[in-house]
């Protein structure tokens, strides 16, 4: 049954790089609180998730060839967007792995704009490891009822945060 979970673990992670349908970071808390394995935990969750960014990074890449973001970027009014990202490309991989940023927006932007693959590897072990080992020591640290007190005090941060990001990059 353990092997199980670290395999949904290891697919939510991966997916969270590409569509995003489940928040890792739930079920890190979640392993964590039945006494799973700490390192393993972070592990498998990172393995995934840089995994699947490097997926959305080749996406990325073929997207270009086939010249289709012109067009959809144009129609949707974010060229201001890919003019942001091509000067600070760097800056915003590496925040986005820890921040409200949406992640997957960058990875596949990484790859269209053919950022340095060592980088974009490096930046996403680093940022998304420090994630997930924090998401973890939380886990450890804390309560369940403490981890809910957290989570609804950082919620709205969160989503504010976002609009804010938002609104400055669009």
């Amino acid at each position: 049954m353990e092997l199980l979970y670290y395999l949904f673990l290891f697919l939510f992670a991966f997916l969270e790089s590409l569509i995003n349908p489940f928040p890792v970071d739930l079920f890190i808390i979640y392993l964590i609180k039945k006494e799973y394995n700490f390192l393993l935990t972070v592990l498998v969750a990172l393995i995934g998730n840089v995994l699947g960014a490097l997926l959305a990074y080749q996406i990325g890449l073929k997207i270009k060839k086939e010249k289709k973001l012109e067009s959809f970027l144009e129609k949707l009014k974010l060229n201001y967007f890919i003019k942001v990202y091509e000067k600070k490309k760097d800056f915003l991989l590496f925040f986005s792995t820890f921040t409200p940023l949406p992640y997957k927006v960058f990875t596949y932007l990484s790859g269209y704009f053919e950022m340095n693959l060592f980088l974009f590897v490096f930046y996403s072990i680093i940022g998304r490891g420090a994630r997930y080992l924090t998401v973890a020591f939380i886990a450890n640290s804390l309560t369940i009822k403490q981890i809910i007190i957290l989570a609804l005090i950082l919620f709205p941060v969160y989503i504010l945060t976002e609009k804010i990001l938002s609104k400055k990059l669009y």
